[in-house]
């Protein structure tokens, strides 16, 4: 029989949010409310044991609630069906270390697409095919870098076990008295009402949204595992690590497999409680942000679901969903959230991209008004609401630490990236002196610090950027700058948005300060063309914001005939892209006349400062490289001026310091990338599958010009052009979350590069593709046009070549979309 722990303090409600260990992501929430506890979630498998200095969850539970085992707590909530939060749960319920009254979990039907009742994996007769579809659907995720094929093995039989793990699981806990509740399957109207005393309310999803999500699971599984077959059937020696490794480079979407574990984690159990005048949310790994799959009926479910909660708000406390990835919040979701200013972020010491950068942005840009503390970096985090402010406690670290892990490198841009307004005084009385400190981003920042000494007074310290070089004071007559002031203030600061303005005005420069805020770029498109018209001799045109201040025009690459021949599956991004080149089309042809840049905003003063006051390109140094299965971009490097060589990943990775060798004016870079990181840039079979470039390795200061074959490595956007959906918001990149801004943060002139998925040329003499656009690019800028000029001269000699010997309608399609999907970022000019 369990042993009651002692009477937990009911005076004051407490949130633990639990240490859950070295991995990767995890949740653990232990709360106590009203004299009951409550378990939320339960870390990884093998949490149950103490590892590299992290406690056991069972013995963290033990010692908050001052109690020996076996634990018996009020209710057990699973929020969804991921390893990363079943977790240790099931050794500790099968060995009676736990025991609850109340169980609200997720149905593993639904969890694992079974709704239906059929037997999906005996259609798979292949074990390590089922190991990979199970890691694809719990969302393991790219592995760490220094990850070896036995550590991976044992994540991937870990993933292909959870299942039965899980049911064994619920099964045990009915036995043994608890009730248990499936969410989608069984009424919550009786647990509700058990726990009226602390408010629970099952906020979502709907029974609507779990079945859409659940029959996605079942789908795409099928679809994962007809697109993967071939792969082992051709090589029998493969292991599943090998594949999931290829999968985790980027063959993923070159394979349009689909993800899975997106839609399980918008199952996730999404529970409000109300405690002594208190609200807190918990919401498992929901993707509130952005779903990651394509559903009318999830859109329209989820947009439900935020309302819900945002009628409920503010909270005391809110849990970001999903260890604070970018695809679960937003600024947006912090404005619906109200005046909430208490935020928990749940993820392992080694996690990578989550907590997000952007995330970690949004936070800092209101660290004034809110607090937030994460067990990354804090370890176990408890939080005491008793009267007045709630209490925090840490076990490590400080609160409000705002510093991503996936650039926790030497280099990493100064927290939050701007300049601190309150330098720090320290006076020594002894000596007679006083010591100044204040904090500015490494970055392309140029800043004054004024000092006023009095005796007897305490000192006046001043600290305010320069006087705004802009285009480090070369002639840029007859160009066109767009922006919308009010926005723009709103965004980067009033006082830094007017400088931005003030400055263009006294160079006497074409400007377009009040161009239409529409989500859809119409407006602004008819403007732009407008004030084209009226200043007549304009040479390029720069817009100064992101998508949601001057928006991208959603361009499908391909004319009507080539369309209707193609299926969506013939390309990840079914050949629509984001693209600007609608602005710089005078005529309304649907064909830019002249070149256009964009620097966007990145809501970072510091980003468009640097952008605007980037130095010209220059022919002086070149660096570059390259992935091992990409030997085309030897021959467009060696028309490049200069003689450095061409770094080749493998074996180059991020750590063996590649930003040494890679200070120069003209970067190329034929890399991996990633829509859903944008932080990192990989080679192939390296080491760990560590990547050949991340934003730490980028030189503190950069000059001229970046240019990149790299998938998605200009997107702006939290999401691309072929992924959106109506009604459904996304976010903008930040510096922090994107190499591409971090480039143009850092002095860069121009970041030229793909919205979508590029497609490079296997087979020599490699002259279609992307290989013809890599090197007009080059030739135009090796002649001395500027970055968006060469960019534009160039895609008008890669269309009159068009098709480049390839004359298939994927192959004449896939042209298209490389000839329309270049983009190019910064001043460029």
């Amino acid at each position: 029989m369990a042993q009651p722990h002692p009477a937990v303090d009911a005076s004051n409600p407490r949130v633990h949010l639990l240490d859950v260990g070295p991995q990767q992501y995890g949740d653990a929430v232990l709360c106590e409310f009203n004299g009951r506890t409550i378990l939320i979630d339960g870390a990884h498998p093998g949490n149950d044991r103490e590892q590299e200095g992290h406690a056991a969850i069972q013995d963290q539970i033990g010692e908050l609630l001052r109690s020996r085992p076996p634990y018996h707590l009020d209710m057990l909530m699973v929020s969804h069906a991921h390893d990363d939060h079943v977790g240790c749960l099931p050794a500790l319920v099968e060995a009676g270390t736990l025991t609850f009254d109340w169980a609200l979990v997720a149905d593993p039907d639904l969890g694992w697409g079974r709704a239906r009742g059929e037997d999906r994996d005996a259609e798979v007769g292949d074990d390590r095919l089922r190991q990979v579809i199970a890691a694809l659907r719990d969302e393991c995720g790219p592995p760490p870098r220094e990850l070896d094929d036995a550590a991976l093995a044992r994540i991937l039989q870990d993933a292909r076990t959870l299942e039965d793990r899980y049911r064994s699981m619920l099964g045990t806990l009915a036995r043994r008295g608890t009730r248990v509740v499936r969410l989608g399957q069984d009424r919550v109207d009786d647990l509700e009402a058990a726990l009226a005393d602390v408010g629970l309310k099952v906020v979502g999803p709907s029974q609507e949204q779990i079945f859409e999500c659940a029959d996605f699971v079942n789908r795409s599984a099928r679809d994962a595992a007809i697109r993967l077959r071939d792969l082992f059937q051709r090589d029998a020696r493969l292991t599943a690590a090998d594949v999931y490794r290829q999968l985790a480079q980027g063959a993923l979407d070159a394979l349009d497999v689909p993800r899975l574990g997106a839609a399980v984690n918008c199952q996730s159990v999404v529970a409000a409680f109300q405690v002594q005048g208190r609200k807190f949310l918990f919401g498992g790994d929901m993707q509130f942000q952005d779903p990651g799959f394509r559903s009318d009926v999830v859109a329209r479910t989820m947009a439900a679901l935020r309302r819900a909660i945002q009628q409920g708000a503010p909270y005391d406390l809110v849990k970001l969903s999903h260890h604070g990835s970018d695809n679960a919040f937003s600024e947006d979701i912090l404005r619906e959230l109200g005046q909430t200013v208490l935020f928990g972020i749940c993820a392992g010491e080694h996690s990578e991209r989550h907590p997000n950068p952007s995330t970690l942005s949004v936070l800092n840009r209101h660290k004034a008004t809110i607090r937030w503390a994460r067990t990354d970096r804090n370890g176990r985090v408890t939080m005491t609401f008793g009267a007045g402010t709630p209490r925090v406690s840490l076990t490590t670290g400080r609160i409000n630490d705002p510093r991503p892990n996936a650039v926790d490198v030497p280099g990493e841009p100064a927290e939050g990236g701007e300049i601190s307004p309150e330098p720090i005084v320290r006076r020594d009385p002894d000596l007679g002196t006083v010591e100044i400190y204040a904090r500015i981003p490494h970055a392309s920042t140029r800043v004054s610090i004024t000092v006023e000494v009095a005796p007897g007074e305490n000192p006046k310290v001043k600290v305010s950027e320069s006087p705004l070089r802009l285009g480090d004071e070369r002639r840029l007559s007859s160009l066109l700058f767009v922006t919308n002031a009010a926005m723009l203030a709103d965004h980067i600061g009033r006082d830094e948005s007017a400088q931005v303005l003030e400055t263009l005005r006294a160079r006497g420069l074409a400007l377009l300060s009040d161009v239409p805020l529409a989500e859809a770029p119409g407006p602004a498109i008819d403007a732009v063309r407008r004030a084209l018209r009226a200043a007549g001799g304009i040479r390029g045109v720069v817009l100064i914001g992101g998508h949601d201040l001057i928006p991208h025009q959603k361009l499908d690459c391909l004319p009507p005939d080539l369309r209707a021949r193609l299926r969506d599956a013939d390309d990840p991004d079914r050949f629509i892209v984001w693209s600007d080149d609608v602005y710089g089309d005078v005529d309304g042809d649907g064909l830019p006349e002249i070149p256009v840049s964009r620097i966007p905003d990145g809501r970072a003063a510091t980003l468009v400062r640097a952008a605007l006051e980037a130095p010209a390109s220059t022919q002086g140094q070149r660096a570059g490289i390259r992935n091992v299965a990409r030997p085309f971009a030897d021959g467009v490097f060696a028309a490049i001026p200069g003689a450095a060589p061409l770094l080749i990943s493998e074996p180059t990775v991020f750590d063996q310091r590649p930003s040494l060798a890679l200070n120069a004016d003209q970067l190329y870079f034929m890399l991996h990338g990633d829509h859903v990181d944008g932080t990192r840039f990989w080679g192939e079979d390296t080491p760990g599958n560590r990547e050949a470039l991340n934003i730490g390795n980028l030189p503190a200061t950069l000059r001229g010009v970046v240019f990149t074959g790299c998938c998605w490595g200009a997107l702006t956007t939290d999401t691309p052009a072929g992924f959106t959906q109506p009604g459904r918001p996304f976010g903008q990149r930040t510096p922090e979350s994107s190499i591409a801004l971090s480039a143009l943060a850092r002095g860069a002139t121009a970041f030229v590069g793909c919205t979508g998925a590029h497609y490079s040329p296997m087979d020599a003499p490699y002259a279609y593709y992307g290989a013809p656009m890599h090197t007009a690019f080059w030739r135009h800028s090796s002649s001395g046009n500027p970055p968006a000029q060469a960019l534009f001269n160039a895609k008008r000699d890669y269309f009159a070549g068009m098709p480049h010997g390839r004359t298939g309608a994927v192959q004449r399609a896939i042209e298209f979309k490389i000839w329309r999907q270049y983009t190019c970022l910064g001043l460029g000019w």
